[in-house]
């Protein structure tokens, strides 16, 4: 059983936001996305503490798998995944 814990959301979205980041500068395509998340981590891990960049990235990688292997989970991300009206960029109509 794992233990409970009170963790802010904030310092791991912001991982997250670096992680995903570091994929986009990378852009390894399907074949080489765990090996480039792999190195995102220690990239963006600071004093070499891997272990809060690990966990996110877990997720990342959950995340991944599922994606590759479900069409439903791909609309429901697509769905539930997008910004806030109004936050990031202006797409042209018909983009997005």
């Amino acid at each position: 059983m794992r233990k409970k814990r009170r963790v802010a959301m904030g310092p791991m979205q912001a991982i997250k936001l670096r992680l995903l980041e570091r994929l986009e500068l990378v852009d390894p395509g399907a074949a080489g996305f765990e090996a480039a998340l792999a190195e995102a981590v220690v990239q963006v891990s600071a004093n070499g503490a891997t272990g809060p960049a690990q966990a996110v990235a877990s997720d990342l990688q959950m995340d991944w798998r599922m994606a590759c292997s479900s069409a439903g989970f791909v609309a429901w991300l697509r769905a539930a995944g997008g910004p806030p009206e109004g936050v990031g960029p202006k797409l042209p109509d018909g983009a997005g």
